[in-house]
């Protein structure tokens, strides 16, 4: 699909800042974090934002001519509405479903909300530049083990679900990088529709912080990268959450913080359901 050229930069330029040689993180306005990891061989893109101005040009930019793939590190609105602009996406098998929420009108709402959540300092709605999307992209599911082979670079894929049922985190074993999505994040969001039980995302910060092979998590929205410590951190204020007692059922959502790390939930979403305990055993 070819640079759609009524969007053409009409914006000032992304923020794009090198953190390792060749791997790029890619600011959208402060909406979301994008990544581009540049191989000897081809490139691998992660996440395609809210879609606010033309992506896919900066990515062209970055890659040099070679040929990549864009992957999602989950479906929701602000890491997979700019999928107007790519012919195909690999996705978590369990988010394939939610990718296509991501409407055009949702995106106009989702800019609209970050504007007061990040105090106006984001794009301002009458400045991102954004379509419908005509025709979706292919979703190509993918799941854990796959590998995506840059030549001199191997990012490994893992489920990581919690955040979405359908998370993925990828790791850099050269660069000692794990791109953790939104599975890692100081203000952790699992009051949303598609998180899993706070149970099913302790068992995946487990899961993922016992990996070998990595030092620094680059996770979605933060500035700096976090490290295997501040993940411990985000782990413990699931375990708190886990040793409460949650005698009610109620349509509200409760914060718990420790060592400055937050997660919001539901508290009738802390334990799996009796149903998938029974498909655990």
């Amino acid at each position: 699909m070819s640079v759609d050229k009524s969007l053409k930069i009409q914006l000032t330029d992304y923020d794009v800042k090198e953190i390792a040689p060749k791997i790029y993180k890619i600011n959208e306005y402060n909406l979301s974090t994008m990544f581009v990891i540049v191989g000897s061989e081809r490139a691998l893109c992660i996440d395609c934002g809210t879609g606010v101005g033309d992506y896919k040009a900066v990515i062209e930019k970055l890659t040099e001519g070679k040929p990549y793939d864009m992957v999602l590190s989950h479906g929701h609105v602000d890491h997979a509405g700019g999928r107007e602009q790519f012919e195909r996406i690999f996705v978590g098998e369990k988010d394939l479903n939610i990718v296509k929420e991501a409407t055009l009108a949702y995106r106009r709402f989702y800019i609209l909300v970050m504007r007061y959540l990040m105090f106006f300092k984001c794009i301002k709605f009458k400045d991102a530049i954004m379509k419908k999307v005509g025709k979706e992209p292919e979703l190509i599911p993918v799941k854990e083990g796959f590998v995506f082979d840059l030549g001199d670079r191997k990012i490994e894929v893992f489920e990581s679900p919690g955040h979405t049922e359908g998370c993925l985190c990828f790791l850099s074993r050269s660069d000692k990088i794990m791109f953790s999505g939104d599975t890692f994040n100081p203000l952790e969001l699992m009051f949303l529709a598609h998180a899993t039980s706070i149970e099913e995302y302790r068992e995946t910060l487990n899961k993922i912080l016992a990996i070998e092979g990595y030092d620094l998590l680059w996770p979605s929205h933060l500035k700096d990268p976090l490290t295997r410590k501040d993940g411990e951190a985000i782990a413990a204020a699931a375990d708190k959450i886990l040793k409460q007692k949650h005698n009610f059922f109620l349509p509200s959502i409760f914060i718990k913080s420790k060592n400055g790390y937050s997660i919001i939930y539901r508290p009738d979403h802390v334990r799996r359901k009796k149903k998938e305990r029974k498909k655990q055993l």
